[in-house]
Formats: structure tokens, C-alpha cells, sequence
């Protein structure tokens, strides 16, 4: 699914190992994409997505993201990423709760985070 095509003037994209910038005509290359919040800057404005661990790919000047997860503003509610992390916390207090588990329930309040930042909430 294609959820933005612009001439982009910047973009800041969540890689695995830290934030990454990519300007017009960046060398090609291929990096692990992180979660967090996917901001795609254009000339007059923004366009923010939350997004999950994938990859992203520059390749002639023009960056693909593939993720696990994206999410745009106009596909969310506060209240829903709200509940969300609510319980996602209390899974994460829970006693006897698998290493395993606990790694996935940390990726998903990290992508509930960043859909409450998207959102203009912040993420505290």
C-alpha cells in the first residue's frame, strides 16, 4: 500500500541505530528501519506516520519505506493508542511474564508512542 508520494524536502525516518536524515539526491543505500515517528518534510508543511520495524531503501533519489506498521493521524484516536498503552503497561507489570513476551510488549508500546506523538499528544 503507497500512503505518501511527494517531492520531499527532507526526510527523518527511524532507523534501527538512531534517527536518519535523507536529503534530495542522498546516496543510494538500504537501512533497518526502527519504530518511532516517520516525518516527511515538504515545501510549505509536514506529513508524520508511526511506524514498525521494517527497512527503507534510497535508490536513484528516491526513498522506499517498508514497514511492519504504519500508521497516519487520520487512521487513529487518542483514545484508542490510550487504551492501548494502558494495557500494554499493565501486561508489562504483570509477574511471570515471558522474556519474549516482554520484548514484543516494549516494541508495542514503543509504536503506541509514537502514534500518540503523530497525534499531538506527545509521549509521556
Amino acid at each position: 500500500m503507497k500512503l505518501l508520494e511527494a517531492q520531499a524536502v527532507s526526510v527523518f525516518i527511524p532507523a534501527q541505530d538512531g534517527e536518519v536524515e535523507v536529503l534530495a539526491q542522498h546516496c543510494d543505500f538500504i537501512g533497518v528501519l526502527g519504530q518511532g515517528v516517520l516525518r516527511v518534510n515538504v515545501e510549505g508543511g509536514s506529513h508524520e506516520f508511526a511506524v514498525s520495524k521494517g527497512l527503507f531503501q534510497v535508490l536513484n533519489g528516491e526513498l522506499n519505506v517498508l514497514s511492519d506498521k504504519i500508521s497516519a493521524p487520520k487512521d487513529i484516536t487518542l483514545e484508542l493508542v490510550n487504551v492501548k498503552i494502558d494495557k500494554v503497561n499493565q501486561k508489562l507489570a504483570e509477574d511471570g511474564v515471558a522474556q519474549e513476551e516482554v520484548r514484543f510488549l516494549k516494541e508495542e508500546l514503543q509504536y503506541a508512542l509514537a502514534q500518540r506523538k503523530i497525534l499531538g499528544a506527545g509521549s509521556s
